[in-house]
């Protein structure tokens, strides 16, 4: 990703201690974000930091393809994949959701 002082960085604008964050259109940065989470596994020392970077890429993929909130990401566990899809309840609508595992194809599954 780009450095804070570099003109291409997303801003994220703040209100009283929150942070509203923006949505990366730049297809560009957002493989490069996704490349950024693949080296991180390369470089990773120990077995654990293999498997956060796994874990890392694999949430993020997930939420790109599926636009889920990231409370909704965190939430899932591997009980909630049955017979080719994933169940899941969302927490700000109370919504049972359901989707296959390979809906889509994305150009960042690729990667």
């Amino acid at each position: 990703m780009h450095q804070r002082g570099d003109k291409l960085a997303r801003r994220v604008k703040s209100y009283d201690g929150q942070h509203e964050t923006l949505p990366i259109k730049d297809t560009r940065q957002l493989q490069e974000f996704m490349y950024n989470l693949l080296r991180k596994k390369d470089r990773a020392k120990t077995p654990i930091k293999k498997y956060q970077a796994d874990r890392n890429w694999m949430m993020c993929l997930l939420g790109f393809n599926t636009a889920l909130r990231a409370e909704d990401l965190l939430q899932l566990r591997v009980s909630d994949v049955k017979k080719g899809y994933i169940h899941i309840k969302e927490n700000k609508t109370g919504r049972n959701i359901s989707w296959p595992v390979f809906h889509a194809q994305s150009p960042l599954c690729c990667l």
